[in-house]
């Protein structure tokens, strides 16, 4: 039509165009980028200016760093730069896409699938790597698919631990893509050996979408074994978040499917997540039977580490019984076999466990000692979700012992440190103990504000610790 115009864009010079006027258009003025940002988030600060910086002035990449920034809440501009600073997080969206376009115009889907088998190989084979360095006497990899191509080795642990979390977005996303014969097996092994980005509270959301697309292919090809590996990390992915009902269901699919296959990694796991599950429903007698079905589970397929932690287990289990003599025993037992295996991170779990029991044995000093150990290796692991629980148990112990203040101020930090997990029950409990110590200090009306926030949130996820905060208010 007479008067009009098309405008066309293109990475490449379209110069076989013919009668188009071509135009080089450069990045951005600094001015401009930082408007642009700052229509996004409301920020122009010079924070913001180096975001835009290392966004390299274009556009995209401008409002795709504004955009993330705005769906992160407990994220800051200055949180912003300094992810963007380390070049390997600039640009995690639009290298893909341009990567994605270019291999689907040059490869042909062989090649595209040779490449993914290539790259799942490659992940799997260095996750199983990270998996067995932070759990040593564990034989779950001698039970792993088996892979072609080599992955990374590291010499020291804290190297692997930052190589994991940097490429966790791309790890999992590898697996999703890879729900498909015959690559499923090898990404539900994947998936499996990651469970510590769920423990960690590190990318948990991701990681049960994920999860979830596996487990709707293995039940289509009706692999049970595959099925049930899937349904085991999910158990405690809801765990973790205080959802018990979902973990329910979860773990009566992972029973129903280690009784239609022969694997002892998913029956030992089954088994142990269910009885962690009805611990938490307060079902003490199923508990215990799962529990102690699990230890010899772990011991018949040689797992040390698995048995150690089903000790730690059963040890909070008879504290929520009463028999905390038992409990003790238990909870050393449980350091005394992780420290004989060279467990690191896991040690951390031994040190917590005999805390508790400690603490309910009036051995108030021990207890703190325990929690004091177990705290810097949670944060030199970054599992901020139990950094978050240690704090709230540092909290919990300084409360029983008459000691308010103290305890305000470590669970205002398990507070703030379940915030950036997301986790919704662990905020919970942290608010319940800062009722308690906000009541113990005169503060009432705060203290139920704490609680009437805490009895929400527990109702919401069907936690049965609503009750005793409920009695709490009452009052």
């Amino acid at each position: 039509m007479p008067g009009c115009a098309a405008l066309i864009t293109s990475r490449t010079r379209m110069t076989g165009l013919a009668g188009a006027r071509l135009t080089d258009l450069d990045v951005m003025l600094p001015r401009d980028a930082l408007a642009l940002f700052a229509r996004i988030t409301g920020v122009t600060d010079e924070a913001a200016a180096d975001v835009v910086a290392a966004c390299g002035y274009l556009p995209l990449a401008i409002r795709i760093a504004a955009s993330r920034l705005a769906a992160r809440r407990d994220w800051t501009v200055t949180d912003l730069a300094r992810r963007l600073a380390d070049e390997r997080h600039r640009l995690r969206n639009l290298v893909r896409l341009y990567a994605r376009t270019c291999a689907e115009r040059d490869e042909t889907p062989q090649q595209q699938d040779a490449a993914r088998s290539r790259l799942l190989d490659f992940y799997l084979a260095t996750t199983a790597h990270i998996h067995a360095m932070q759990r040593p006497g564990d034989t779950t990899l001698d039970h792993l698919q088996p892979t072609q191509w080599p992955g990374l080795r590291f010499d020291h642990p804290e190297t692997a631990w930052q190589w994991l979390f940097t490429e966790a977005e791309v790890l999992l996303a590898c697996a999703g893509a890879s729900a498909h014969d015959p690559a499923l097996r090898r990404a539900v092994d994947l998936v499996f050996v990651a469970k510590d980005l769920v423990e960690s509270g590190s990318n948990a959301q991701q990681y049960a979408q994920v999860t979830a697309r596996l487990l709707a292919a293995a039940e289509r090809a009706d692999d049970a074994q595959a099925a049930g590996r899937l349904c085991s990390p999910m158990v405690y992915f809801h765990l973790m978040a205080g959802r018990l009902a979902e973990a329910e269901d979860a773990a009566r699919a992972a029973r129903r499917y280690h009784l239609r296959c022969s694997d002892p990694v998913l029956t030992a796991h089954a088994l142990n997540e269910s009885g962690i599950l009805a611990s938490m429903q307060r079902r003490h007698t199923d508990a215990e039977n799962y529990l102690l079905q699990a230890l010899d589970a772990f011991r018949r397929y040689g797992n040390q580490n698995g048995r150690a932690n089903v000790l730690g287990n059963l040890s909070r289990l008879y504290l929520d019984t009463g028999r905390i003599t038992e409990a003790v025993g238990l909870a050393e037992q449980c350091l005394a076999a992780l420290r004989a295996i060279g467990a690191t991170l896991r040690l951390a779990n031994g040190h917590y466990s005999l805390a508790l029991a400690l603490a309910q044995a009036d051995r108030t000093d021990d207890a703190l000692e325990q929690l004091a150990q177990a705290l810097p290796i949670y944060q030199s692991h970054r599992h901020r979700l139990w950094e978050a629980m240690t704090y709230w148990r540092m909290a919990q112990v300084h409360l029983t012992a008459g000691r308010p203040t103290r305890a305000a101020a470590l669970v205002e930090q398990a507070v703030a440190t379940a915030r950036g997990t997301g986790n919704r029950w662990v905020r919970a409990n942290a608010l319940s103990t800062l009722g308690c110590t906000l009541q113990c200090t005169g503060h009432l009306d705060r203290a139920r504000a704490c609680w009437q926030e805490a009895v929400a949130i527990y109702e919401e996820l069907g936690s049965p610790e609503a009750a005793d905060v409920r009695a709490l208010l009452a009052g």
